[in-house]
């Protein structure tokens, strides 16, 4: 269903997850509307997309891995202002420790036969370890932080990236076909150029390296067609004000 460029005009506080709080955090970005977060496009990229086995782990590895958390997380405070939370990991072929530093309130996520992907540097000290891993749950919508390309954005204060990448997910999936083409279908088959919704979400969580090299080359042309036809609207204006020279009779 068509749901109309005014989607795009909402408050960012229209979206799931986005409270009075967050919302503020957004708005010091320039962020204030549905669009806006959209246009919001990164600025690097990290490659998460190599997904192991725990068998496969090598010490120095940075990848991703599937598991079921296979014991309750332990929070030890070894000294005042630090907590290390412990817990295993485990798959058909291995095992893996996880620890994390100052995450206490883990013991109330991390639950028992619950199954995650996590990312993160393998490290191998007797046995394999993993510190501070991204995780995720396996809920059937699709890895946002784990096992693909992953968008880094601009930030500030306690915006974190995990926030800023779920809240662009939620603002694609409530948009739909609201994001319209500005390019005519004829300039887009003429320049081999990808269409706007593709563009925008493979600008954000390119499903391949060629779904992402389409989308920048679709969104740098337009970006230079706009300033190139603004240039000439300028122009234009300028010429029409110029006073014409007055001869005396």
């Amino acid at each position: 269903m068509h749901k109309g460029p005014e989607m795009l005009k909402k408050p960012l506080q229209y979206l799931k997850g986005v409270g009075e709080a967050r919302a503020a955090l957004f708005k010091r970005l320039g962020i204030h509307t549905v669009g806006d977060v959209i246009s919001h496009y990164p600025r690097d990229y990290e490659d998460r997309s190599m997904l192991k086995k725990l068998i496969q782990l090598e010490d120095g590895d940075q990848c991703s891995f599937e598991g079921i958390i296979a014991s309750r997380v332990v929070v030890s405070k070894p000294r005042r202002g630090l907590t290390i939370s412990r817990v295993s990991i485990r798959d058909e072929t291995g095992l893996i420790n996880a620890v994390w530093f100052n995450k206490p309130y883990l013991k109330d996520q991390l639950r028992p036969g619950e199954r995650y992907l996590f990312f993160g540097k393998i490290t191998r000290r007797g046995t394999f370890e993993v510190l501070n891993p991204v995780y995720e749950k396996m809920d059937g919508s699709g890895p946002v932080n784990t096992c693909r390309i992953i968008p880094v954005y601009p930030s500030t204060g306690k915006l974190t990236q995990n926030v800023i990448r779920s809240v662009i997910r939620n603002a694609l999936s409530y948009t739909g076909d609201s994001i319209e083409d500005i390019l005519p279908g004829w300039i887009r088959e003429r320049y081999g150029l990808a269409d706007a919704l593709y563009s925008i979400s493979n600008i954000h969580f390119p499903e391949s390296d060629d779904a992402f090299l389409k989308a920048r080359k679709r969104l740098v042309f337009e970006e230079l067609l706009i300033l190139q036809l603004a240039l000439m609207s300028v122009r234009t204006v300028q010429e029409s004000d110029l006073s014409g020279i007055a001869f005396g009779a």
